[in-house]
């Protein structure tokens, strides 16, 4: 069977034999299951810089500017710091975090692309014998046949 590639970017390439990402090769023989994680943001920076600029600003004395500008700061660190999500793929031996984006979408198209090679993978496999399985049977006699004289 012919490699065929299924899905690439600048860091990954989906081809119906392997998984490669930023050089590393992954055997899609070997997957088992892919999914999507989500890797929630650690705002804790933003929130120690938020509550201390209001204390500053509540303060009214010297600082009162530094506060401002801590509020001011929190918000960005907050905004900037978004949800990232990683493509997980699951072997027999282990599960790995293999990609981690800030783009879902790209992770969705990169999991539909290794969907689609597994099910490539799996239905090479099977081998389709229907003409042992479809037999003819002849007519019962004994069926009743409506409208039949």
């Amino acid at each position: 069977m012919d490699e065929s590639l299924l899905f690439s970017s600048a860091d990954l390439k989906v081809s119906n034999q392997h998984l490669n990402v930023r050089g590393k090769i992954y055997a899609i023989a070997d997957i088992n299951h892919v999914e999507l994680n989500f890797i929630q943001p650690k705002r804790l920076l933003a929130t120690i810089l938020f509550l201390t600029g209001l204390f500053l600003l509540l303060d009214e004395g010297n600082l009162f500017a530094l506060g401002g500008f801590s509020i001011i700061l929190s918000v960005v660190f907050w905004v900037s710091e978004g949800t990232r999500y990683a493509l997980v793929i699951h072997s027999a031996a282990s599960e790995k975090q293999v990609y981690i984006s800030s783009d879902r979408l790209l992770i969705e198209k990169v999991i539909y692309a290794l969907d689609t090679a597994m099910l490539e993978k799996v239905s090479s496999k099977t081998v389709s014998s229907y003409s042992s399985i479809e037999r003819t049977y002849p007519d019962n006699p004994n069926d009743i046949n409506f409208g039949a004289s």
